[in-house]
């Protein structure tokens, strides 16, 4: 089953995924801008985008550019539909099948790049590690990267419950019912949870399977590092962080999970000597190699905030980490920074990293950074967005709270000790939010 597609119509094709089918759009000259939309009612096995596998259990868009075919490996018969929209791109094939079918394929006369005979084996790697481009030019020392798609899209997020503000919102709705509805502006919210040297797999595993028979997606927040503080704190030696990371990676398995690692550990690494700031290369590198091979599991590096590091040497920081095997980085996480001064710095550092994904935390954003700077419990602040996820096809994910929105952040400007929670703080972070 051929169809021509052209210009900027959409072409929807219904098929029997034991057919073998081609989409070729053909007739533009312009760079390639295509918007690829796959729904299916039983088991994706895999999606190639220039040698790249993806598993895909649940729909799923992607913005690509570059090699001109694209190869959907369907598992068995069954009913999917593809659909193509704004190509500006001469002989695109995609071709939906059995891997047998699509190695097997016919190729149309249109097609001059690429043969179907020459699309690579189907098979779903164990990690998402993506070899390099053969036909893209590389810019600005990009490196290869992982399945570039918005992984989060249609994800629901676990919220956690009990948790410090809705004990706080069951305590006060009887007795302050006015501070108790501000509370709530938290409570509703899915918020990542930290694990460190606190933290045990076991813990982990529970926390899985609570999510899992709920259906929604965890975000962990890795803080545990040697040296975390540059002055200690974290995991004792290199190999008790691997040991940990180990037993993280095996608790969460192959169940769905975003995973934010280590806070702060790029920004600060200058704060070591270099046989330090060595390891902390090593170990970061370690866990995100680690974490590629939980299939369900987008990872994402912590790369500070829009006014910290420059994008050049935080672009050579990701990749000696190998960004390109995560889903991307991590930005403003526990901070106060304005989203959109971070989602610029985001777009700029992804694009220098073969366009890795990124996420940006908004839970304390919402009036901005503190006086001169201030990071420790700074007054007035308030939330920021709601976590939302972005299904664009743009370079930023999701906007998520990965800092809980009222725990403290030490014992500055009246605070209790780090990571207790602090209701005033709270309540204050609350009334000032702008919903």
């Amino acid at each position: 089953m051929n169809t021509t597609y052209n210009g900027h119509h959409f072409a929807h094709l219904a098929l029997n995924k034991r057919q073998a089918a081609s989409v070729i759009a053909a007739g533009l000259a312009s760079p390639l801008i295509l918007l690829v939309s796959i729904s299916i009612n039983t088991k994706l096995a895999s999606m190639d985008y220039r040698s790249i596998y993806d598993s895909m259990p649940n729909p799923a868009s992607t913005r690509l550019s570059g090699e001109n075919v694209i190869n959907v490996v369907m598992v068995d018969s069954g009913e999917t539909s593809v659909e193509v929209a704004d190509s500006n791109e001469p002989n695109l094939s995609i071709n939906v099948g059995t891997s047998a079918e699509i190695a097997n394929a016919p190729v149309s006369s249109a097609e001059t790049p690429t043969s179907l005979a020459q699309a690579p084996a189907p098979a779903p790697p164990t990690n998402s590690t993506v070899p390099a481009a053969t036909n893209v030019t590389p810019t600005v020392q990009k490196v290869a990267s992982a399945s570039r798609i918005n992984r989060l899209v249609g994800k629901s997020f676990f919220k956690q419950n009990p948790n410090p503000a809705q004990q706080q919102y069951n305590e006060w709705l009887n007795s302050r019912p006015n501070d108790a509805a501000q509370i709530k502006k938290i409570v509703d919210q899915p918020i990542g949870m930290w694990i460190g040297a606190w933290t045990n797999s076991s813990y982990v595993s529970q926390k899985m399977n609570e999510a899992s028979s709920k259906g929604q997606t965890p975000i962990w927040i890795l803080y545990n590092i040697p040296n975390i503080s540059c002055n200690g704190g974290g995991a004792t030696s290199a190999n008790q962080y691997r040991s940990w990371i180990d037993g993280i990676s095996a608790a969460i398995g192959g169940k769905s999970s975003v995973v934010v690692i280590e806070p702060d550990a790029l920004p600060l690494i200058n704060c070591l000597s270099p046989a330090k700031q060595t390891e902390r290369y090593d170990l970061i590198r370690y866990a995100v190699d680690k974490f590629a091979n939980n299939a369900n599991t987008s990872t994402y590096i912590d790369a500070g905030h829009s006014s910290w590091v420059s994008v050049n040497v935080m672009a050579e920081r990701l990749r000696k980490v190998n960004v390109h095997k995560a889903q991307g980085f991590s930005l403003n996480v526990s901070n106060f920074g304005y989203t959109s001064p971070n989602v610029n710095y985001g777009n700029q550092l992804g694009a220098v990293l073969d366009n890795a994904h990124f996420i940006v935390d908004t839970s304390r954003n919402g009036n901005g950074p503190g006086t001169n700077g201030e990071w420790c419990n700074p007054r007035g602040r308030a939330l920021g967005p709601r976590p939302w996820v972005d299904g664009n096809n743009n370079l930023q994910d999701a906007q998520l709270w990965l800092k809980f929105p009222g725990e403290s952040d030490g014992t500055c400007n009246g605070g209790p000790a780090a990571g207790q929670w602090w209701p005033e703080y709270a309540l204050e972070l609350a009334q000032n939010a702008s919903y």
